[in-house]
């Protein structure tokens, strides 16, 4: 299998059955979201998850090549870049906790905010497994 086609199964099986994602999300709103992100000539859009009520500055734009934060301005976070994520537990525990930690090479650490689910099904772990999984598969087939 192609990385694409990973990753692709790898959206449908892990991130499609939580609440707060959408795939393959309405025209309008990914005509939206184009407005907003800078996206890649042919960059396809996979599924949007919102972090939280409100505008595209809630979201989290899943593409075929990375994910596109917002952080008063639009990260774009390249599967190739990121070498781990974690989720933090020092000030919470696993039933509260609401962010990953992305490392990229550069050295920086992005937080990314997931807040759907509840307790034990928090959304946070789901979308953490779905990062450490692409990472892995990414580098596993660029080396």
């Amino acid at each position: 299998m192609t990385f694409d086609e990973i990753l692709k199964a790898r959206v449908h099986r892990i991130l499609e059955p939580l609440e707060r994602y959408e795939n393959a999300p309405d025209v309008t709103l990914i005509q939206k979201l184009k407005n907003e992100l800078v996206v890649s000539e042919g960059e396809e859009i996979l599924g949007v998850y919102r972090s939280g009520a409100g505008g595209a500055e809630h979201m989290i734009a899943v593409t075929m090549s990375g994910l596109h934060v917002y952080h008063g301005n639009w990260i774009h976070l390249e599967y190739s870049e990121m070498t781990s994520a974690k989720v933090p537990l020092e000030d919470t525990d696993k039933a509260n906790a609401s962010t990953i930690l992305v490392n990229l090479k550069s050295g920086d650490v992005v937080s990314i905010p997931i807040v759907g689910g509840q307790g034990k099904l928090r959304d946070v772990w789901p979308f953490l497994r779905f990062i450490q999984r692409v990472i892995g598969d990414y580098h596993a087939r660029h080396v």
